[in-house]
């Protein structure tokens, strides 16, 4: 498909000095009138002769307004835990009362659904806008969120015969016999009661393996939640904050600065895979979906305060409204 894809008119001005190609590429796009007026914003931007950026540039006050978008959306798109729910949610299923088989089925959907509004958030960006796909999109992925709080929050674990008998370890099985017929409100309750009976090494594997037998949850209302959170984040977060970064960095520090930013954004998402299994463990996983919720508010209200729309406006225009003189 990239085959398809052509040059970048900014791209064959300034490096190739093929007007006429560029003219003809903008005249595809927009029309004769849009080719000519941006082929002029072009050559006035390049008349600048600004030299080549620097790492060192970024901390220059001028593009303070510019580094707070960038840094604070690549902040955002991580730690509300996009990636900590991919890798993990057969275990999140799992934490559910799910098998491993429908756990590992139900994973299959959540990639399908990020994949099908991807493509809705491709046909929406330019109807749309930037700045409204955001807001939509961190409102409900705020609202699924508080849904999978809810449903954990709701959860009752139920000691019995039955789920008794689901626990492989004997001698543990033994130490929690006189459970038998209680019911526990929450992982915090649980864990407090249990804790004391078994070894450090017991607790940890009950924690691991053990606890998902025990859950009585509204299943369904988790994958629901899930799936709304995922398509949320693929009309919004996910898509739309590269897009938006390619668009408000001038051209003279477009390349390091997207390094940069990117750096910072895998460096997020690697830090919350590393700790969402810890939280789910020691937190319990009311906890850890009640603070990606908080973290998605957060998003909601940076994306209204500081983020422009950069929908229809050229490079230089955006440069003029985001740098500071």
């Amino acid at each position: 498909a990239l085959f398809a894809v052509p040059k970048s008119p900014r791209w064959l001005i300034q490096k190739q000095s093929k007007t006429e190609n560029a003219t003809r590429i903008l005249s595809r796009i927009g029309g004769n009138e849009y080719a000519e007026s941006t082929i002029q914003e072009i050559q006035r931007g390049l008349d600048k002769k600004e030299a080549k950026g620097k790492v060192s540039d970024l901390f220059n006050s001028k593009y303070a307004v510019i580094m707070t978008i960038a840094l604070g959306i690549a902040f955002f798109q991580q730690i509300t835990g996009i990636n900590a729910i991919f890798y993990y949610a057969p275990t999140i299923f799992e934490q559910a009362g799910g098998s491993t088989d429908s756990s590992f089925l139900q994973a299959i959907v959540v990639g399908l659904t990020n994949l099908v509004f991807t493509l809705v958030a491709i046909w929406l960006i330019d109807r749309l806008g930037r700045k409204p796909l955001l807001l939509i999109g961190t409102s409900f992925m705020t609202i699924a969120l508080l849904m999978a709080t809810l449903a954990f929050n709701n959860a009752t674990y139920d000691f019995n015969d039955d789920t008794l008998n689901t626990i492989s370890n004997v001698e543990v099985k033994s130490k929690l016999k006189e459970f038998n017929g209680q019911s526990f409100q929450g992982q915090s309750d649980l864990f407090a009661a249990v804790e004391g009976n078994l070894s450090e090494e017991e607790f940890v594997n009950f924690k691991r393996n053990d606890i998902t037998n025990l859950i009585s949850i509204n299943a369904t209302l988790v994958l629901i939640a899930i799936l709304l959170y995922v398509a949320a984040f693929a009309i919004s977060l996910g898509p739309v904050m590269w897009t938006l970064i390619s668009e408000i960095f001038p051209t003279k520090i477009k390349g390091i600065a997207i390094s940069v930013v990117g750096f910072f954004n895998s460096l997020v998402s690697f830090s919350v895979t590393q700790v969402f299994p810890w939280e789910l463990s020691n937190l319990g996983p009311t906890m850890t979906f009640a603070i990606y919720a908080l973290f998605s508010a957060g998003a909601m209200l940076f994306v209204y305060k500081y983020v422009i729309e950069t929908k229809g406006k050229s490079l230089e225009e955006i440069e003029t409204q985001l740098v500071r003189n």
